[in-house]
């Protein structure tokens, strides 16, 4: 009794539709694809039961994979690429521009171009990190803070109330 028959009920669509019919889901609320697939509906609806179609599945492959996946090899320890920066290029994408362009002006193949483009790429990085370490050092090099006096606490579980002349111990913020 572990199986699910959701997928049985209906097409994603007609529960979609359902759920706008019934007020469960507001207009406002629909998937994007909802008017586009009742403006361009399948020939054959997208069913739990429909054969999966026969034929040959295509790798996708292209040139510079081989060269992405020696790029992280030789440099594992590359920058992660961060996706909220739009624009801005990751360290891999860098190295395959530096190699496109030594191989274009020395008429050579990627592969040929491979080493010297590792090579002003992990000089690029290894910039990159030192300017960032002098920023956060510049970032760290304020004053020093004033240490806080240590509480005391020696008899915090007496019986007796603690004394006037004693200071209550500093709040922690």
């Amino acid at each position: 009794m572990a199986h699910s028959r959701l997928e049985r009920i209906g097409t994603i669509y007609t529960r979609v539709t359902g759920l706008i019919r019934s007020g469960a889901m507001s207009l406002e609320d629909r998937p994007l694809w909802y008017e586009i697939y009742q403006a361009f509906p399948p020939a054959t609806p997208p069913r739990y039961d429909n054969p999966a179609p026969k034929g040959e599945i295509r790798k996708i492959f292209f040139p510079e994979d081989t060269l992405r996946a020696k790029f992280y090899q030789k440099l594992p320890s590359a920058p992660a690429t961060s996706l909220n920066e739009d624009g801005r290029p990751s360290a891999c994408q860098n190295f395959l521009d530096n190699c496109r362009r030594i191989a274009d002006s020395k008429g050579v193949s990627l592969e040929q171009a491979f080493d010297e483009a590792l090579a002003t790429t992990k000089e690029a990085l290894i910039a990159s990190r030192s300017e960032a370490r002098s920023k956060s050092e510049v970032r760290t090099s304020r004053a020093p803070k004033t240490p806080k006096q240590p509480a005391d606490i020696g008899g915090i579980f007496s019986e007796q109330p603690p004394s006037a002349d004693s200071t209550p111990p500093p709040k922690s913020t």
